[in-house]
């Protein structure tokens, strides 16, 4: 897609999950990954063009 509009490009900025800290507690920013953090993929996945 975003060759198709003609942008610079994109990027996977955290390819995972992660799990809070102890004694943290999970904001929305735990969950950008791709993977989740028990490693499986997520629907998102499916839609990026791997060459």
């Amino acid at each position: 897609m975003a060759e198709a509009h003609t942008l610079l490009g994109w990027v996977v900025w955290t390819a995972f999950d992660f799990v809070p800290e102890a004694g943290q507690n999970a904001t929305h920013e735990h969950f950008f990954g791709m993977w989740r953090s028990d490693l499986t993929p997520k629907p998102a996945l499916e839609h990026l063009p791997w060459e």
